[in-house]
């Protein structure tokens, strides 16, 4: 029996665009089922800090919690600065364009994007194990394979994670919630966050499934 509802993630599920928080398809589904909701996720971070969350929350409600968790864009990287202690995000959008674009310029690429995020979402699954979670995620790259080649030696461990994990990342009928979404008609705001309707929309896509978890 559920106990609580969870949610971790980013911006998708913080409620960014939306004119209350409590529109998420997460929040909807715990309204829905009447249970206590605990959101941890917060706007803007990447995919090191949404594993952290999951961490903390399976800590804090163990096996009594179903866990509704969404990774984001994997080209995101999380850090813990060196001066304050605090987590920081660079991100392509250049919030800090001194250290976005010095990670850009200098360390980023689609194959450690890939092979860390891979490793994050692995971690998670297998913390996991024995909780009940549906785990869907925002970037397509995380397991696009269209580009490699039998000889590209950087992909073969990227292809055992892939192989790892797809079957526990789950879709909106084989779309991101954001592709389905705009597939679907529903407003989406200019910072690509799906609006109040597609959050109603995901709830009843996704609501029968948590109550069989």
């Amino acid at each position: 029996m559920i106990t609580f509802v969870v949610s971790c993630g980013d911006s998708f599920f913080y409620g960014s665009d939306l004119k209350d928080p409590a529109h998420t398809w997460p929040a909807l589904i715990a309204c829905d089922l009447q249970k206590p909701y605990q959101c941890y996720a917060q706007g803007g971070v990447g995919n090191l800090h949404i594993l952290r969350q999951i961490i903390i929350a399976q800590a804090m409600y163990g096996k009594n919690a179903v866990y509704l968790i969404n990774w984001t864009w994997i080209d995101r990287f999380d850090y813990i600065g060196a001066i304050d202690s605090a987590w920081h995000t660079v991100r392509p959008s250049l919030d800090n364009a001194e250290h976005d674009n010095l990670y850009y310029k200098h360390f980023h690429s689609e194959i450690d994007d890939k092979f860390r995020n891979l490793i994050y979402v692995s971690q998670a699954i297998e913390l996991l194990t024995e909780h009940r979670y549906i785990m869907t995620y925002m970037d397509p790259l995380l397991l696009d394979t269209r580009w490699y080649t039998p000889g590209f030696i950087q992909a073969r461990a990227i292809r055992v994670l892939q192989d790892r994990v797809k079957d526990k990342l789950a879709t909106f009928q084989g779309q991101t919630f954001l592709e389905w979404s705009k597939s679907n008609h529903h407003a989406v705001s200019e910072r690509w966050h799906p609006l109040e309707s597609a959050h109603a929309a995901a709830k009843d896509y996704w609501l029968e499934k948590v109550k069989q978890l």
